[in-house]
């Protein structure tokens, strides 16, 4: 068994560190790639309950109790919810017609079944290595914004998580909520990689599969 870990692990950093340096050496020919595979594999395919929110899915119509429990912690200046891979809007509910809510996600606005007509909503189709991209171009202010996300960061290598985040702090983001699958907790080895000291790390669900990595101003206590 830690064999076969092993193994699956090397092989997923190895395509990881692939990809990353296709992206970084050859981005056409990444872009080219990514066009074809989604062609073959549509990512509304591969994730429809995410977009559709299907009543098979009861989780997928209420949000993660990190962001109910932290939304108190919010500085005055936050503005803004920043989604990454947003879905049909879970995580908007708490802050309907109280943000501005910004969505992320990589299929075009119209194929997705939204849960409710969000006020103040504000949608941008990309991935996020290219919206990484546009914030190093400071295309993008971050500074009244928050920047959120469930199980999505994991799907970066390393070196574009980290790229990513640095790409925020330098749009002027300071607050940030990722809820993401911790080391060892997932067959595939897919997982959040920033360094956790520069989080406070808690622990929201029950079955302790993803943890909390916030640099909200939270007490101590909070999360089991």
């Amino acid at each position: 068994m830690k064999l076969r870990f092993s193994v699956r692990h090397n092989v997923n950093t190895l395509i990881s560190h692939l990809k990353a340096a296709l992206k970084w050496h050859t981005p056409s020919v990444y872009k080219i790639l990514c066009t074809i595979k989604d062609k073959i594999f549509p990512p509304k395919r591969l994730w429809g309950k995410y977009y559709d929110a299907s009543p098979a899915y009861e989780w997928l119509h209420r949000p993660e109790q990190c962001l109910i429990e932290l939304k108190q912690y919010f500085p005055a200046n936050i503005d803004t919810l920043l989604n990454l891979g947003s879905g049909a809007g879970r995580d908007f509910i708490p802050f309907d017609g109280e943000l501005k809510l910004w969505a992320l996600d990589i299929v075009p606005f119209e194929r997705i079944n939204w849960l409710r007509p969000f006020k103040n909503m504000t949608y941008t189709q990309s991935y996020l290595e290219d919206f990484t991209t546009d914030l190093e171009q400071r295309k993008y202010d971050l500074r009244n914004v928050l920047v959120y996300s469930h199980g999505t960061m994991m799907y970066l290598s390393k070196d574009a998580q980290e790229r990513f985040f640095a790409a925020c702090r330098s749009a002027g983001a300071t607050m940030f909520i990722f809820s993401e699958y911790a080391f060892g907790t997932r067959e595939n080895e897919e997982y959040f990689k920033l360094d956790p000291s520069h989080f406070t790390v808690l622990r929201f669900r029950p079955e302790g599969d993803t943890l909390t990595y916030t640099t909200l101003p939270v007490p101590t206590g909070i999360g089991m």
